[in-house]
């Protein structure tokens, strides 16, 4: 450890309800989860303040071998302490660069855990065209056991803030399943009913590949059959899964048809065949999807991706945008075949865009 961060350790720690709700669900996920432990450790419960944790992370996605993480994350710290009124601003950034895209006519839609919904509801009505919140548990005790923090009434508080500010603002949930929920279908989408939610969709839980910022090497399914980081189906619990779809298409038929329960009865089924191909009981299917013809995924470390899942075609670091949109995506759709491409054979979402598809 070096002086400067020695230091900062040995001060008492202000009070900061931002960074002691991000330490608890770190603490809270580190016991549940042994696999993301060190991980945990070394991005935020070593670290003694929230800018020291976002100094770190953002030296470890900007460092190259011309330029260390090492001396990017000194940099960021001695700007921070020279100007304290950085931390705040770090704090409020995802408003400023959602208005930086209004600004150039874009419409947003915002995902989020819902667990600050109810401070930002303002700001986000101002903003965002449409609001995703993740809703993996029906009652607290089990969205505590699964996300690994206490929020299940403050999204549902927020939810209703934010409704009370702004009721044109489509508001969903999204809850991924996996071997601790998926027996609460039905209760998930009473929830989601009786927070006022416009619709609730379900999809599988991602235990293949690199996206969404994981750590290179870092296991995404572990243990036993028992194990808190054990997200796959038993053949057993696919059984009784496959019971429990059929029996929600079976009484939950007018809001599937009006789409307040996604995906459709197909698209559910495709979650069943998906954990059971994980048990080599079905083959995966790539859903339909275009959205490396549709969309672009952009990293903070400059990656430029097809979508999600599919490895990065170049770096806004070494290239325009405009430029890696001229030659390096068409190369890469040219030479992709979606339904024999293992990416998208075991792909968890998808997107398929039509000339008169409505995003949001």
């Amino acid at each position: 450890m070096d002086s400067a961060v020695a230091k900062n350790a040995a001060e008492p720690r202000s009070i900061d309800p931002v960074w002691t709700r991000i330490r608890e669900a770190a603490q809270t996920a580190a016991a549940a989860e042994p696999v993301l432990a060190g991980t945990l450790h070394a991005t935020i419960l070593s670290q003694p303040k929230f800018e020291n944790a976002l100094s770190y992370h953002l030296a470890r996605l900007a460092g190259t071998t011309e330029v260390p993480a090492a001396l990017i994350r000194q940099t960021f710290e001695e700007a921070i302490a020279r100007d304290p009124s950085i931390g705040e601003a770090f704090r409020a950034d995802i408003m400023a660069v959602a208005d930086l895209f209004r600004a150039r006519g874009m419409a947003l839609q915002l995902l989020t855990s819902g667990l600050a919904l109810r401070r930002f509801a303002d700001a986000v009505a101002a903003r965002f065209q449409a609001v995703t919140v993740s809703l993996d548990g029906h009652t607290p005790e089990l969205y505590r056991a699964i996300r690994g923090v206490d929020g299940l009434d403050a999204v549902v508080d927020g939810v209703r803030v934010l409704r009370a500010r702004a009721p044109h603002v489509p508001v969903w949930a999204r809850s991924t399943i996996h071997r601790h929920n998926f027996r609460f279908l039905p209760e998930l989408a009473a929830r989601a009913r009786s927070m006022g939610l416009d619709q609730i969709s379900f999809l599988a839980a991602d235990v293949t590949s690199d996206s969404f910022n994981r750590p290179a090497g870092l296991p995404q399914v572990a243990g036993g059959a028992e194990s808190p980081a054990r997200l796959l189906l038993t053949a057993d619990e696919a059984d009784e899964f496959e019971a429990v779809v059929e029996s929600l298409i079976r009484t939950h038929a007018r809001e599937l048809q009006e789409h307040r329960i996604a995906p459709g009865p197909d698209g559910l089924r495709r979650l069943v065949g998906y954990y059971r191909a994980h048990l080599r009981q079905a083959r995966f299917v790539a859903p339909m999807c275009n959205a490396p013809w549709a969309s672009l995924f952009i990293e903070a470390n400059g990656a430029v991706r097809p979508c999600f899942f599919h490895p990065p075609v170049g770096s806004l670091r070494d290239r325009r945008l405009a430029d890696l949109l001229s030659d390096a995506m068409p190369a890469f759709r040219d030479a992709l075949d979606v339904p024999t491409n293992p990416t998208c054979t075991r792909c968890v979402c998808s997107l398929n865009v039509g000339l008169r598809s409505k995003l949001w």
